[in-house]
């Protein structure tokens, strides 16, 4: 349950604004020239780059290679989602872009959730 804000009625915020995102090329491009790859698996490649803001930040990149529109629509909020509710598990000051892999157009939302919950818990606490 939700108030009208975003926020839950536990205290915890969960919304995904616009401070919450990656939102032109060049952030991205930052992210991927000067941050750290890990995460690789066969359905993302994560990168991390630390900023200094006081919040973190997503990117997400899905390329025609993962399926038609609705697909690609749907791992993207897949990842958002993942993003928005585990975002407590991300160190606060630093962008993260997560690109899709064809194969990620191929498993379900649960699985896709469950590969970065993986990724998260073996690489995101040793940064």
């Amino acid at each position: 349950m939700t108030k009208e804000n975003g926020e839950s009625c536990l205290g915890e915020d969960f919304s995904f604004s616009k401070h919450a995102r990656l939102l032109n090329s060049a952030a991205f491009k930052k992210v991927l020239r000067k941050g750290r790859r890990f995460g690789r698996n066969p359905f993302f490649v994560l990168y991390w780059h630390a900023h200094g803001l006081p919040e973190s930040r997503l990117g997400v990149t899905v390329s025609r290679k993962v399926g038609s529109a609705v697909i690609r629509n749907r791992v993207k909020r897949a990842i958002r989602e993942f993003f928005r509710t585990h975002r407590h598990r991300f160190k606060q000051d630093g962008d993260c872009v997560i690109i899709a892999r064809p194969r990620a157009g191929q498993v379900t939302s649960a699985q896709l959730r469950s590969q970065l919950d993986r990724v998260l818990a073996k690489n995101m606490s040793a940064t």
